[in-house]
């Protein structure tokens, strides 16, 4: 990948330049991935030196003078410095969240399944309950099916092997024990997520959701693209159209 930036020699097309850092930085995740496994840290030293150095790179692009970041860029420079905390670990749900929800914008079907995939495994490994992972996994599965995308379909099955999620929701059987559970708790809502979600449907701004509940605006945006990620939509005013749906109109 190193070799691929150097042949565009000076190109500072942000677009392109993304583009290569991406596929560099998941290269150096997984390159990273199997050094952990194997204990060997000088070849996890060496990816990490890599993959930031192409994260800095893709940054640099981006912010240089005159240049206009598209919402391709975007979504491109947040998938990539969601592979990157996957390098430094631990990979980070919000970011891989942020990612999804960037690509949903853009119509990105794969590179969204792709993220949602990333972001049950990241929440997985952070130890959130298994019915928060399901969601994203779930989404990722049918956008891979439909997509025909074998190998990212396969990825996805293992995963929920392995955390033992089922992929095809089962049918509802017992009414009573769907009323018992609480508004939101469908879509994997943590008490705080469905606090964030009702001040989005008042049109807060992250700000505001902040000084609303004594957290700090990096948290509020968090939780804000996470919401997104696990509803499974494009944007906030779509996810405060889901309020009154999921019982959270109090």
């Amino acid at each position: 990948m190193a070799g691929g930036l150097a042949s565009q020699g000076g190109a500072d097309d942000p677009y392109l330049v993304a583009e290569l850092c991406l596929a560099g930085l998941a290269a150096e995740a997984a390159l990273a991935g199997r050094a952990a496994a194997r204990r060997n840290e000088k070849e996890r030293d060496e990816a990490s030196r890599i993959a930031a150095g192409l994260l800095e790179r893709a940054g640099a692009a981006a912010g240089a003078d005159g240049v206009a970041v598209t919402g391709a860029v975007r979504a491109r420079l947040l998938t990539a410095e969601a592979e990157w905390t996957r390098v430094a670990t631990p990979s980070d749900p919000g970011r891989w969240g942020a990612a999804a929800g960037a690509w949903d914008e853009l119509g990105g079907r794969w590179p969204a399944a792709y993220a949602r995939w990333r972001l049950a495994e990241a929440l997985l490994q952070a130890g959130a309950p298994h019915q928060q992972a399901a969601v994203p996994l779930q989404q990722a599965w049918a956008a891979a099916s439909q997509l025909g995308a074998a190998p990212l379909l396969a990825e996805v099955e293992l995963l929920a092997r392995r955390a033992r999620i089922a992929l095809s929701p089962e049918p509802v059987v017992d009414g009573d024990a769907a009323r018992l559970a609480a508004p939101g708790d469908e879509v994997g809502l943590t008490s705080r997520e469905k606090e964030v979600l009702a001040l989005v449907a008042e049109g807060r701004t992250n700000r505001q959701i902040a000084d609303a509940l004594f957290i700090s605006d990096k948290t509020a945006s968090v939780h804000v693209s996470n919401i997104l990620a696990k509803l499974g939509v494009a944007n906030r005013a779509e996810a405060a159209a889901t309020v009154h749906r999921l019982g959270l109109t109090g």
